[in-house]
């Protein structure tokens, strides 16, 4: 029987402000904060192993005035 418990879940995103790179209105976008998940594998002989999952933040949104998709690298 295999089964997985986790340790850390996942992060709730947050509304931020950003300023568009081509026209420079202000928009509202989603910010999903980057993360680390483990958890535990145990397997039939009752041995467990360790398997961490990371993840890396990301924005979701679009400008309202010129349409540009925000990506990640709009946070820099």
């Amino acid at each position: 029987m295999t089964g997985k418990a986790w340790v850390a879940g996942i992060q709730e995103p947050e509304k931020m402000d950003l300023n568009c790179p081509k026209c420079g209105a202000l928009n509202e976008v989603l910010y999903f904060p980057g993360f680390t998940q483990s958890y535990a594998v145990t397997g039939s002989t009752g041995k467990g192993s360790r398997r961490i999952d990371r993840k890396p933040e990301k924005v979701d949104g679009a400008c309202k005035d010129c349409g540009y998709k925000f990506k990640s690298k709009d946070l820099e």
